[in-house]
């Protein structure tokens, strides 16, 4: 299943890399959440077999897409990937093969970005639930052999229908960017005692290149986001009383001084290495005081945010 948004050619390579698939899906769904219905038409002429899901809101990168696209689906196993990762032939076979345990309920594959020594750069922390709060990615590691994690990237992760319909589903309250969502799902399948594995063979590779990665960490929409929506994440899912929220929310303050040297240092080499940087630019560049108080921003609203979600939570828990 894929969400995307007016990015027709993005898409378009995504499906042409998914019909070379050995073994094919099941089926393949495509949730449209552009501003308007053109792609939806024009792709399904070129990929008839690619099941099109119009989702009008048009609210970005959100779990409410994802779970549109879900209600859609039919199979025992729903896979997830983003509309700009190129799976390899072997993947959906290879992501698959851990199923045969009945006691996983989720797996994730690699995601590769093409940049030197991600194999290896933070390959003893994939996907994990640190004491402080804090999760790791690093899913571009390659640890050598399967192994277990606590939550899964959004490009590259699947899981058994049965037990994601036994914890509710896909649930929203993360908007924005919709950062933490996936792992929402995840940790609350953990919580469960099910069990969530990497398989390290089933490999898709994204387009974003190492300058892009590198614009998402300084981009203020992303970090007030990551921020606010993790906050609520922890509350939902451990209370207000859990170590793990004030352990998160002291490290973060902790971190900022040292995260404000090195935003400065990234940012200079930025400007010496582009000459074309006009100079209110330049002056922007060195803005990293509004950086911490993004991230400041962020906590401060994702505290108040977690008070409507948790009521949200049990009004959604009684319902049923």
């Amino acid at each position: 299943m894929i969400v995307t948004a007016d990015r027709p050619e993005h898409l378009r390579t995504c499906l042409q890399h998914i019909e070379k698939l050995v073994p094919a899906p099941l089926e393949v769904v495509v949730v449209d959440d552009s501003s308007d219905d053109r792609m939806s038409r024009s792709l399904s002429d070129e990929f008839p077999d690619v099941r099109f899901v119009r989702h009008k809101s048009d609210s970005g990168p959100t779990p409410e897409p994802r779970h549109t696209g879900y209600a859609a689906t039919s199979g025992d196993i729903v896979a997830f990937i983003g509309d700009d990762a190129h799976v390899d032939e072997r993947w959906l076979g290879e992501l698959t093969v851990p199923y045969a345990d009945p006691r996983v309920v989720a797996v994730c594959g690699r995601v590769l970005h093409g940049i030197e020594g991600e194999a290896i750069k933070g390959r003893g922390e994939i996907g994990r639930l640190l004491p402080d709060g804090r999760l790791t990615d690093n899913f571009a590691a390659d640890p050598g052999r399967q192994i277990d994690v606590d939550h899964q990237g959004a490009a590259n992760m699947s899981f058994r229908r049965t037990a994601l319909d036994a914890i509710g589903g896909i649930r929203g309250g993360y908007p924005g960017t919709g950062h933490a969502a996936e792992s929402d799902i995840s940790l609350r399948l953990g919580l469960t005692g099910g069990k969530l594995v990497l398989q390290p063979t089933a490999i898709v590779t994204q387009t974003a290149t190492r300058d892009m990665l590198r614009r998402k960490r300084l981009d203020r929409r992303h970090i007030y986001y990551a921020r606010r929506n993790h906050v609520v994440l922890l509350v939902r899912l451990f209370g207000w009383r859990d170590p793990l929220l004030t352990r998160y929310i002291w490290s973060a303050l902790r971190d900022q001084p040292r995260h404000f040297s090195r935003l400065r240092s990234e940012l200079r080499a930025r400007t010496r290495q582009d000459t074309r940087l006009s100079p209110l630019q330049r002056l922007r560049v060195f803005a990293g005081p509004t950086l911490i108080l993004t991230e400041a921003r962020g906590l401060i609203s994702g505290v108040f945010a977690a008070l409507g979600a948790r009521r949200d939570d049990r009004r959604a828990h009684h319902g049923r």
